[in-house]
């Protein structure tokens, strides 16, 4: 009985703690998706400003002043820069030498599809400063509405993966920040970030392809560990985020309760002495035929040493002769002798 409680309670638990953990990486995933939301947004607003500003000054259009000004986020905008039609970039708010990018991928989005509003590259690592950015691209538009080129912004990954700390995922947890054809553009798993890795064949691009929203388990690419991954796409953007709890991680206060509970059933079962009502049994003298009705003393009331004579019975055999205490051994009745002196009972007779 006791190991089918337990059997029964730990099942329980389990249940619970796996809807609890799934729960957790759902939320902490539609948080990182508002929060991308909100950034992407940002970013987007802030560079359709820049193209409507170079739409009407065109390369006399100063950055500096316009970052002096507010309207560049210095903290969230690395770098921002103008390319015009052919993929050139003519303003920069880095460096003063003209490059081409016109093989940019963003660049090449834009281009080819004049109904895009925006467009997020696959992570580059700056020449200069070494550091890993995120390029976004909204497109310019000519005055008959064609293509113009572009402006482009550079975003640090850590202004998304930094938005949760390791207590939030865990030591062994993951926060990624993907696009849609199946490049990480920034990715943390316990304290170590990532950039510009290949997941095509993985089960999160697998489970994306299936719904936009939505929870599995697996083990990852990379550091093979099991996790509840919760994932969402933002469409408007072309990207997606996803959260994955370690499943040791999450499950830890039920195993820690499992093995308190394991150890109780266990003193239960072999440690803790029978209940009373076992110790109610019948005495052998007693279930003998002919005895009667048979003794059900508890097995606490019985002992192995006989009962100690009582006081009383010492002070009766005082006050008796030797014939009458000598009765039961084989002596002379009381009877016999004439005596009229009562006998001792028979379990002091001998003494």
């Amino acid at each position: 009985m006791v190991w089918l409680l337990y059997n029964e309670r730990v099942r329980y638990e389990y249940e619970a703690a796996v809807s609890a953990a799934v729960k957790q990486s759902s939320m902490l995933a539609r948080v990182l998706e508002q929060h991308t939301e909100k950034t992407l947004r940002a970013v987007q607003q802030t560079l359709d400003r820049v193209a409507d500003e170079y739409e009407r000054q065109g390369n006399g259009l100063d950055l500096y002043r316009l970052r002096e000004q507010g309207a560049l986020d210095s903290s969230m905008l690395q770098s921002i820069g103008v390319l015009d039609e052919t993929g050139d970039l003519v303003l920069a708010s880095a460096t003063n030498r003209r490059m081409d990018m016109s093989d940019r991928d963003y660049f090449q989005a834009l281009r080819g599809d004049p109904a895009r509003r925006i467009a997020i590259g696959r992570p580059v690592k700056g020449r200069l400063s070494h550091k890993w950015i995120i390029p976004i691209a909204v497109p310019i538009r000519k005055a008959d509405g064609g293509f113009g080129g572009a402006v482009i912004a550079g975003v640090e990954p850590a202004y998304f993966i930094d938005f949760y700390q390791v207590d939030d995922f865990g030591p062994r947890g993951s926060v990624m920040l993907g696009d849609l054809k199946g490049y990480v553009l920034a990715r943390r798993a316990g304290s170590v970030d990532s950039f510009d890795s290949d997941i095509r064949g993985g089960l999160l691009m697998n489970a994306l392809r299936e719904a936009p929203v939505g929870d599995f388990v697996g083990t990852g690419q990379f550091e093979n560990t099991p996790r509840y991954v919760s994932y969402r796409t933002l469409e408007a953007f072309g990207v997606f985020v996803s959260v994955g709890l370690a499943i040791e991680d999450a499950l830890a206060p039920f195993y820690e309760r499992r093995r308190v509970q394991r150890a109780i059933a266990f003193a239960t079962t072999f440690f803790i002495p029978s209940p009373p009502w076992r110790c109610l049994r019948r005495s052998p003298a007693s279930a003998a035929p002919g005895n009667g009705s048979p003794t059900t003393a508890p097995c606490w009331r019985r002992s192995a040493k006989p009962p100690r004579t009582p006081l009383r019975w010492f002070r009766t055999a005082r006050s008796y002769p030797a014939t009458a205490a000598s009765a039961k051994c084989g002596a002379a009745s009381s009877s016999a002798t004439g005596s009229r002196e009562r006998a001792l009972p028979s379990c002091c007779a001998c003494i």
